[in-house]
């Protein structure tokens, strides 16, 4: 006799709200990794070469992202690390 197993609805929408919110989480942790604030460089160039890597992380995340973004992103990791 075969026995059928029945997903509830319920069951099924909370299944992917949870894998939704671990890969939004996930994507979120990932944007912070790359960025650093001013003093935690030594050099000016430092400072630049991390800058460049940071946008062009940024921009591989979101290809389509304008100048004005990207710079109200920079913005927002400067404020969220509490950078001086």
């Amino acid at each position: 006799m075969k026995t059928r197993f029945k997903i509830n609805e319920t069951l099924l929408t909370g299944i992917i709200a949870f894998l939704a919110l671990t890969l939004f989480v996930s994507w979120k942790g990932q944007t912070s990794n790359d960025f650093h604030c001013l003093s935690e460089y030594q050099t000016v160039e430092e400072y630049a070469n991390g800058v460049v890597k940071w946008m062009n992380m940024e921009l591989k995340r979101n290809p389509n992202m304008t100048k004005e973004e990207l710079l109200m992103e920079r913005e927002k990791q400067l404020y969220e690390n509490n950078c001086e």
